[in-house]
């Protein structure tokens, strides 16, 4: 056979040997080897999964107005900040609400039952208290403590209120009114908290923001008293009421905060709290954005330093 033929028949046979190296190429991997393919496959799958179908996270935010005040029906909320030390040092807030309901500025005493949510800093949406029975409605005054949890991004940045009611004994679905309502949070930056005077003292006559701070028996934490005195008027008003917590290496904590209350003469809004030494506060700041009869509205600053 000539030199030609054999070099042909040797590519010949190499090409046959190489399909069927190829196609014997699975017989070949022992198990381990198998295994680790099979984790390769599945990361590669997964990974194209996420990229082809990316998970949606959808929130329904009700689409309320701040509302100022309502003739009929008062509801005003509570929002407390727990913050503790936990293991290793982890700090923890728990957030708890709480609603008062009352009549407004009639005599009518109606029947309500409401809803409360809110927006967290988590862009997450909580629902605090529902309701979808009409026996739920309950007659007036009453308060409700609605949640006490965790949630997303620690704090809240929007409340909403839905208030059903009407009058009489009798329930008549045609006779059933809406209140609706939103208040924003108000919050505080760490350009305000080291850097925005004190103005308190220039609203004295209608608003006076107090905060008065010991240290426990125990030596341990610090009793924090907080207080909005709202001076004696005749004509109605608004009052929305936040109170920090700034540690000495700026982290910034809410205590307590009163939303969407209103009323006319004068009122106190109290809170007492306390602070674990281990987080080494330093200010309690309080903020308040106080609405009068005729629509305006004043924002009031106040600064207590923390004596050591």
């Amino acid at each position: 056979m000539s030199n030609k033929y054999k070099k042909n028949a040797n590519n010949k046979n190499k090409k046959e040997e190489n399909k069927k190296n190829i196609l014997s190429f699975p017989e070949k991997l022992n198990n381990g080897s198998i295994l680790v393919l099979l984790v390769i496959y599945l990361a590669i799958a997964i990974t194209l999964g996420i990229v082809s179908f990316p998970a949606n996270k959808y929130i329904s935010v009700p689409n309320y107005r701040h509302i100022t005040w309502n003739d009929n029906i008062s509801c005003y909320l509570k929002v407390t900040t727990t913050v503790q030390v936990g293991e290793g040092g982890k700090i923890e807030q728990t957030n708890r609400i709480s609603a008062y309901l009352n009549k407004g500025l009639t005599d009518v005493n109606y029947k309500v039952h409401y809803e409360i949510s809110g927006l967290t800093a988590g862009d997450t949406m909580e629902y605090m208290h529902t309701h979808n029975n009409r026996d739920d409605f309950v007659s007036l005054p009453m308060s409700h403590t609605l949640v006490s949890k965790t949630i997303a991004g620690n704090r809240y940045d929007t409340l909403f209120g839905e208030v059903k009611y009407y009058k009489g004994d009798t329930y008549n679905p045609n006779n059933v009114y809406v209140y609706k309502f939103k208040e924003p949070i108000i919050g505080l930056t760490k350009k305000e908290a080291n850097n925005k005077e004190d103005n308190s003292e220039w609203y004295g006559d209608q608003l006076v923001l107090k905060a008065t701070i010991t240290t426990s028996s125990s030596g341990n934490n610090y009793d924090v008293y907080t207080s909005a005195n709202i001076i004696a008027s005749d004509q109605r008003y608004h009052l929305d009421y936040q109170v920090y917590m700034v540690t000495e290496s700026g982290d910034i904590y809410p205590i307590v905060g009163f939303y969407n209350y209103f009323y006319t003469g004068s009122r106190l809004l109290i809170n007492e709290t306390t602070i674990d030494n281990r987080l080494k506060p330093k200010y309690i700041i309080s903020k308040a954005n106080f609405t009068d009869s005729t629509g305006k509205t004043i924002s009031v600053f106040s600064r207590e330093e923390i004596q050591k």
